[in-house]
């Protein structure tokens, strides 16, 4: 299957839910949602064959005061293989709370796990929202935020090594 023939199929199901699907680059289809289309777009996906979730992230854009999410989907089935749908959309930090998708791939909550952790989206619905990678204790901002300062020691360890940092 090539990617146009992709795109007709991923719009064919997702125009109904106000969903476009377009073509980003070889092997590569872009949806541009929210966060509010994201379970219905992910059964969607699901029910077309594209059955495996690669991974999220999360991008933080702090002069918006948005978060972008992006969800990349793939196939194990022979004629998709090839092709990764982005599903894209952005979130007010403010309110950085966005649907579980753990019900359509339970491999999603190690993901999401961690983008709650390191840039604080909150996951509503997530069977086991708990630190992943940090102390228990943690009680600082999450650390992948722009905002987020390093620690004193940091500045300490990289004089101690005669690192220099430029730019700051």
């Amino acid at each position: 299957m090539n990617e146009d023939e992709v795109v007709a199929l991923l719009n064919g199901t997702l125009q109904p839910m106000n969903l476009v699907a377009a073509k980003a680059a070889a092997h590569r289809v872009k949806v541009v949602g929210s966060a509010d289309r994201l379970v219905e777009a992910m059964k969607a996906l699901d029910s077309l064959g594209f059955d495996y979730l690669h991974t999220i992230t999360a991008t933080d854009y702090p002069k918006t005061g948005e978060f972008e999410l992006s969800y990349w989907i793939g196939s194990v089935k022979e004629d998709l293989k090839p092709h990764v749908v982005q599903y894209v959309f952005r979130i007010p930090k403010a309110s950085a709370v966005v649907p579980t998708i753990s019900d359509v791939w339970p491999g999603a909550e190690l993901r999401e796990r961690e983008e709650w952790e390191l840039l604080g989206v909150t996951f509503q619905g997530h069977p086991n929202l708990r630190r992943l990678w940090l102390p228990e204790d943690w009680n600082e901002m999450p650390p992948l935020l722009k905002e987020y300062k390093l620690k004193r020691w940091v500045e300490e360890e990289r004089a101690r090594h005669g690192l220099v940092v430029r730019g700051e």
